[in-house]
């Protein structure tokens, strides 16, 4: 499925028709052909408000600055970034889908 809004965001879902649609299967990737065109606004620095949300400030902010830096340089390259994947616990593991 393609987002108009979001273009570069696609949805994959597998369903079991014998069981009601059943969803097995759900992945999402983002994919970059010329880099991330929001890496600016990534970059920013997190707002103060945030980091006093609660106790994990420090370590909210440190993650912050981690994945900014591992996004900025990514991000400034054409990429493709899975995002999730969800698999039904009781099925068997099958070549990729290995755990």
């Amino acid at each position: 499925m393609i987002s108009s809004k979001r273009p570069h965001v696609h949805h994959l879902k597998v369903v079991d028709a014998d069981k009601e649609n059943e969803v097995l299967i759900y992945a999402k990737w983002e994919v970059y052909p010329q880099g991330r065109p929001d890496l600016h606004k990534l970059l920013q620095p997190m707002k103060k408000a945030d980091k006093e949300l609660d106790d994990y400030g420090l370590l909210r902010e440190a993650a912050h600055k981690y994945f900014c830096r591992c996004i900025g340089e990514m991000g400034k390259r054409p990429h493709i970034r899975k995002f999730i994947n969800l698999r039904d616990s009781r099925m068997k593991p099958l070549g990729a889908w290995r755990s």
